[in-house]
């Protein structure tokens, strides 16, 4: 079920699994809306003693639906940091926050579609920061290192795109894990 954790104000949502989705509205918003995502994250976690892992997100969609932010401010960041460093440098923050309060838990957060590029400007995950590295769009018939004469056929660009973003990744956070799936819509 969804709960929405700060309505209107966020697009925050809480997952029976442990996971809290935000827009990239607001990134840059490290008053009022991060403390009410502190507490909403706080309160899950009392909720569910047993978690030691919560999810930092941005929503699951394209950067066409996302509602990624292109205020001034949230542009210079953006420009300065890539869109995953300016999510990153959010995450780091609740991670660092949560770390506080609850010295077991981590926080998880996507490299997706457009936060699937590493950061700029030496942002790197906290030490209790997940990155779930996602290939999203990525031709599943092959690696992401193998050369195929027919890869222009399908996506050669995003394969290699993909395979560049994962190596970023692996100097940015010493916790990456990947979620690999194909999508069946059939």
């Amino acid at each position: 079920y969804f709960v929405r954790a700060i309505p209107n104000i966020i697009n925050a949502t809480f997952y029976t699994t442990g996971q809290m989705t935000i827009n990239a509205y607001y990134i840059n918003s490290f008053g009022v809306i991060f403390d009410k995502m502190f507490e909403a994250a706080c309160k899950y976690i009392e909720q569910k003693p047993g978690a030691t892992v919560i999810s930092i997100s941005q929503n699951d969609s394209t950067l066409s639906e996302s509602g990624e932010c292109r205020c001034d401010a949230c542009m210079k960041e953006i420009e300065k940091y890539g869109s995953s460093g300016a999510m990153l440098r959010f995450v780091n923050r609740m991670a660092n926050a949560l770390k506080s309060k609850y010295p077991y838990i981590y926080v998880e957060t996507l490299a997706y579609y457009y936060t699937q590029e590493p950061p700029k400007g030496g942002v790197t995950a906290a030490e209790n920061v997940i990155v779930r590295f996602c290939n999203a769009g990525g031709c599943m018939l092959h690696s992401l290192t193998e050369e195929d004469p027919n890869s222009e056929l399908f996506y050669p660009a995003n394969n290699n795109k993909a395979y560049q973003s994962l190596l970023g990744w692996s100097e940015a956070a010493d916790n990456l894990y990947i979620w690999d799936y194909n999508i069946d819509f059939g």
